[in-house]
């Protein structure tokens, strides 16, 4: 059995649904497409039972996938089992980019499904695959096999990640195993996959920690829905001017955090007014180093996290890569972010998903280029790291003398380590070798105040970001992302 589908849209957002029946007992289908026109294309192809069983982003490279009941032909986005008979629903969004709306995009999808003995080599094929979902799934779709418990070690310690990587699965350019070599060599423990609208069911084999995730990317912003583990429909957002709270509130409930990306990056900027800053618990600070709007963008990014933070926010600070293409593409005249850049150091009792995730969900991490650290906060014999909360030691309006202790080891130096008090710097250390290095100061009584560290460059660029301590409890006044822009005009 074959089948043809072609069409062409000029819109902005284009969706379009086909059904067609399986008569016969099949071996497996084959999915091919083509696509002409600056555009994204996404296809969600549904069985009788209406459970997902492919996701399929369009790259001109890798255009052809295979859904059958040999998981030796298994991808990331597709739920092996069998080929049931009954009506097949296949659904195709397409969103335009701006400059190219009112222009021709052009389409043209081939199914075959065959009684064939399947015995070819898919380029979307894993070569060591480990199922995240299988067909015993609830639909639509559900990782239910994901071991979320799984330690890769047990040892308490803080553990280099990244969280925020794209690859084929959508707009990127590595295979998932091309991605692991570059995080095997960047020393990373682990990652979050997070290609855009893309739920994956599986991956490759590995001794890297990789945890599921999802870039919600929508036309006025992208956000990590991090450990999604069930599907959500996004195209209902994709064009929108206002973000729903329902939406955001279903995938809350789906997922263990969510996190705005790239606040401030021209073009993916974050620009829905109407979003509330309690829907996330944590916001990219650091991301994609190498590209030339970084540096300016991470600037304005830890500007509105500190304003969040003395209004009495408890919003934590992470880094991501956001790492698209190989080492060797030169896009802006320099070598492109690759996985790692910036790192974000969990704290962390087990190198498992599920405690990864409760560090970052408690503030217990840090990002960092290029060094790594060991942040402690200390108040008489108690140790304290990141994102601890100290009001019980001020309960009674006491005062404590609190010594910050950083021990740093850098691949460059000099580099700037300054302490951050309710915002304000108050000290600056120039770091010029490997060790430890301390700043004590007194906290007082039971007011609301925060302290983290910041490091920089020689040349004054953010290359590190501690989350805070604090202390006490503060009446919130912004809740709304259009507030948070008005205060970052007034100050």
């Amino acid at each position: 059995m074959k089948l043809t589908y072609q069409g062409s849209t000029q819109n902005k957002i284009y969706e379009k649904t086909y059904q067609f029946n399986l008569e016969d007992n099949y071996n497996y289908l084959k999915l091919k497409t083509e696509l002409q026109g600056k555009c994204y294309m996404i296809i969600l192809l549904y069985d009788p039972t209406d459970k997902l069983r492919i996701q399929y982003h369009y790259q001109p490279e890798y255009r052809e996938i295979i859904l059958s009941n040999n998981d030796q032909y298994l991808s990331p986005g597709v739920l092996n089992g069998p080929l049931i008979k009954g009506r097949w629903t296949l659904k195709i969004i397409i969103n335009s980019t701006k400059n190219h709306i009112n222009k021709d995009n052009n389409y043209n999808i081939t199914l075959k499904a065959s009684q064939d003995k399947l015995n070819l080599k898919n380029d979307n094929s894993l070569k060591s695959p480990v199922k995240w979902a299988d067909y015993n799934c609830n639909q639509p779709l559900y990782l239910n096999k994901y071991k979320w418990d799984k330690a890769y070690s047990t040892t308490s310690k803080w553990y280099k990640g990244d969280l925020h990587a794209h690859t084929i699965c959508s707009d990127g350019m590595l295979k998932p195993d091309e991605q692991l070599q570059v995080a095997r060599e960047n020393d990373l423990d682990f990652y979050f996959t997070t290609d855009h609208n893309f739920l994956p069911l599986c991956w490759e084999e590995s001794d890297i920690l990789i945890m599921p995730g999802v870039e919600v990317t929508l036309e006025n912003g992208h956000f990590n829905a991090f450990a999604l583990n069930n599907l959500i429909d996004f195209s209902s957002q994709y064009g929108s001017e206002n973000l729903c709270s329902n939406f955001i509130k279903h995938i809350k409930n789906k997922s263990e955090f969510i996190s705005i990306n790239h606040p401030f990056f021209k073009r993916w900027e974050w620009r829905y007014a109407d979003s509330k800053i309690g829907d996330f618990q944590t916001m990219e600070i650091i991301c994609d180093p190498q590209h030339p709007d970084s540096e300016i963008a991470a600037e304005y990014a830890l500007k509105a996290w500190k304003i969040l933070l003395n209004d009495g926010h408890q919003i934590w600070a992470v880094g991501g890569s956001d790492t698209h293409l190989r080492k060797n593409y030169q896009k802006h005249g320099v070598p492109p972010t690759q996985i790692g850049d910036p790192a974000t150091f969990v704290l962390s009792k087990s190198l498992s998903a599920h405690d990864i995730i409760k560090g970052i969900k408690n503030g217990k991490s840090y990002q960092a280029r290029g060094f790594s650290m060991k942040p402690e906060f200390i108040i008489g014999e108690q140790h304290f790291s990141p994102g601890s909360d100290l009001s019980l030691l001020f309960s009674n309006n006491t005062k404590c003398k609190i010594k910050c202790s950083i021990d740093i080891k850098s691949t460059q130096y000099p580099v700037n380590l300054q302490l951050i008090l309710n915002g304000c710097p108050i000290n600056n250390i120039v770091v010029k070798k490997a060790g430890r290095y301390e700043h004590n100061l007194k906290f007082k009584g039971n007011e609301y105040e925060w302290l983290s560290v910041e490091i920089r460059d020689s040349n004054g660029q953010l290359i590190g970001l501690v989350n805070p301590v604090f202390k006490g409890k503060k009446k919130k006044t912004i809740t709304y992302w259009s507030q948070l822009l008005k205060k970052m005009e007034e100050n």
